[in-house]
């Protein structure tokens, strides 16, 4: 009834006949293998199926149709292979799918229409890493059990649906890295846990205050938006368990040592490209930051010792002074600083 074969690794291709055992098989879940070669046309015969899971293989072809007759599936995942050409419209039938990942492939084309017979049930949509056209449908603001959406990725256009406000229960949205324009519908969110907007055609002006009023918030990343405010003046609702934050390639000034001094988590942040200005010293750094990156900024001062615990750090091309500490980063992690010394640098005088 259940045959989990995960992460073995097995090599080759998936039987031709994966298909015999017909009604009986609940469960198939072949993730983190090497198969190769095309998903088998007999895999339509599974119609007991509630969950599907190959992801994490080497499988080509195409989208198989034959999934349309898997009408109890629940789990749909076929992220991370080589998959192509567009995705079918076959969803009509899965009226059952709660989770639908199909990130990681080749497919091309718009978001297929019958993805909207899912609404009632679907909670995890993740089609990110593909190359997917077109704009986002606005159907998709009426998933109202939807708690992860992934279109990371693609070369979506357009602006990001009205509708989008009605996706109270949303708690990850990653629409990163398409082509996406203003405006930016304000949304109703209860309290979002992660954010990403970076890198689209957005000139959103400020963080909007949707997001810093939720008292969840561990990963805001707005890399690009055309965001221009004073840090200074940021006010979240809480900033404690903040693990990320990337506000890269903006116009914003002041300063985030009020900021970062207040979480306790802090992993990664990354404010390249602003005109942020203020005293590197004054700034503490926590034991779980690993990655730093305030390069392109009027940041002015010396480099505290407690950067070396750091993974990887850049303050290059700010208005830093005096002798580096001891750490292992390349001297492009501080170029552009013009009374900076000491190894990697140049000895001080």
């Amino acid at each position: 009834m259940y045959l989990y074969l995960q992460n073995v690794p097995l090599t080759g291709r998936l039987p031709r006949d994966i298909g015999r055992f017909g009604g009986r098989l609940n469960a198939l879940n072949l993730a983190g293998n090497r198969f190769t070669g095309a998903i088998p046309s007999s895999i339509s015969n599974l119609t007991s199926l509630s969950e599907l899971n190959l992801a994490g293989n080497f499988l080509t072809g195409k989208f198989p149709l034959g999934i349309r007759n898997l009408t109890n599936l629940e789990t749909l995942d076929l992220q991370n292979n080589q998959l192509a050409r567009s995705i079918p419209e076959i969803f009509s039938s899965l009226t059952r799918l709660r989770y639908l990942r199909l990130s990681g492939n080749n497919f091309t084309g718009k978001i297929p229409n019958s993805i909207s017979s899912l609404s009632p049930n679907l909670e995890y949509l993740e089609l990110a890493r593909n190359s997917l056209t077109s704009q986002i449908p606005s159907f998709l603001g009426s998933f109202h059990s939807l708690d992860t959406m992934n279109l990371a990725w693609n070369n979506l256009t357009g602006p990001v649906p009205k509708s989008f406000k009605n996706l109270t229960k949303i708690f990850n949205l990653d629409l990163s890295h398409n082509s996406l324009v203003d405006p930016f519908p304000v949304m109703n969110v209860m309290g979002i846990e992660t954010l990403d907007l970076s890198y689209n055609k957005f000139h959103l002006g400020r963080i909007p205050d949707w997001a810093s009023s939720s008292p969840i918030l561990y990963s805001l990343k707005l890399a690009k938006c055309g965001i221009k405010m004073n840090l200074t003046n940021w006010r979240p609702q809480q900033t404690y368990f903040y693990d990320y934050l990337d506000l890269s390639e903006n116009e914003i000034w002041g300063s985030p040592v009020w900021l970062l001094n207040q979480t306790d988590y802090l992993v990664g942040f990354w404010a390249s490209g602003n005109k942020l200005s203020f005293d590197l010293r004054q700034m503490r750094i926590v034991g779980t930051m690993k990655d730093l990156d305030l390069s392109r900024n009027s940041i002015y001062g010396g480099v505290p010792s407690s950067v070396a615990g750091l993974r990887n750090l850049n303050v290059s091309w700010n208005h830093l002074c005096g002798r580096l500490p001891p750490t292992k980063f390349p001297a492009s992690s501080f170029e552009g600083n013009k009374c900076l010394c000491g190894s990697p640098l140049q000895p001080c005088k």
